[in-house]
């Protein structure tokens, strides 16, 4: 709950600040005098919900506190979906690039190394043609799963396309994305993909 008065600066400008910080909390505007320019402002800042106080009441509050609690919910899980691959559940390409621009400002900024190592499973075509698409799409999330493990939560590994990763290392210099490339390699190599009962060599 938010009031739109906070003294030296309005709620809007805070909600436009905890919008910008990507702040998941649901807010609910609260106002002594309403009108329709700052309800509309309100809803375009990020809010939920604006209430009167004048009209407030402690049943009206819990409704609304409980709306915004089922948007907020709907809201992150539709942003999860946009943001990830949907056969792999790893992030898509559109939230990879957003990843790949933040950490590339945020290492010229301090000068902090930064490696990006794009993956691409080789005769992949060859998986589909032999055994189907399902089979392909079993071994495109198979690979994902175990490149996943592998990595740290800072890092991010995208699917880029088709049969195609993308893996982000912060603070990675050359020669250690060099030594992460070549363990994820062999481990991919090492570990077959089975499809029912026949394994599937990646």
């Amino acid at each position: 709950l938010l009031d739109y008065n906070l003294g030296e600066r309005n709620g809007l400008q805070l909600l436009r600040e905890a919008k910008a910080q990507r702040c998941p909390t649901p807010v609910i505007l609260l106002t002594g005098d309403s009108n329709e320019e700052t309800d509309l402002a309100a809803m375009e800042g990020g809010a939920v919900d604006f209430l009167e106080k004048i009209d407030l009441t402690a049943r009206m509050l819990e409704r609304a506190v409980r709306y915004a609690l089922k948007m907020a919910a709907v809201l992150t899980r539709l942003r999860e979906q946009a943001a990830h691959d949907e056969l792999t559940g790893i992030p898509n390409r559109r939230e990879f690039d957003r990843r790949l621009l933040e950490e590339w400002q945020r290492s010229v900024r301090f000068k902090r190394p930064l490696a990006l190592m794009m993956l691409d499973l080789d005769r992949f075509k060859v998986i589909n043609d032999t055994h189907g698409h399902p089979a392909g799409d079993e071994a495109l999330r198979h690979v994902a799963r175990l490149l996943a493990g592998q990595i740290r939560q800072v890092d991010c590994l995208g699917r880029y396309g088709g049969d195609e990763f993308a893996l982000l290392l912060v603070e990675t210099d050359r020669k250690s994305a060099q030594a992460v490339a070549a363990r994820l390699r062999a481990l991919v190599a090492a570990t077959p993909c089975s499809l029912a009962t026949k394994p599937l060599g990646v």
